[in-house]
């Protein structure tokens, strides 16, 4: 990958991470590697916002949530693979 690619990935998720954060103020998101953002809050706001969201396309990304057995709900936007 470019670095010019790399930065418009990384300008592109920090840009929604902005917006994210203003319609939902009860979660956090947190840009990761440069390539997704994690969804922090409560086990019930990450349920209730992953089961609403799940499967959502951003652009080239997606929501993608899971209830793991030891870390609970997990709430990730993650670039979306091309088929």
């Amino acid at each position: 990958m470019k670095l010019s690619n790399i930065l418009l990935t990384e300008s592109y998720l920090d840009d929604l991470v902005v917006k994210m954060s203003k319609k939902f103020p009860h979660l956090q998101f947190y840009v990761k590697f440069g390539e997704r953002i994690d969804v922090r809050g409560s086990q019930q706001d990450l349920a209730d916002f992953g089961n609403r969201y799940h499967g959502q396309v951003l652009g080239d990304y997606e929501v993608f949530h899971v209830d793991d057995d030891d870390q609970g709900e997990i709430v990730r936007i993650i670039k979306r693979d091309r088929l």
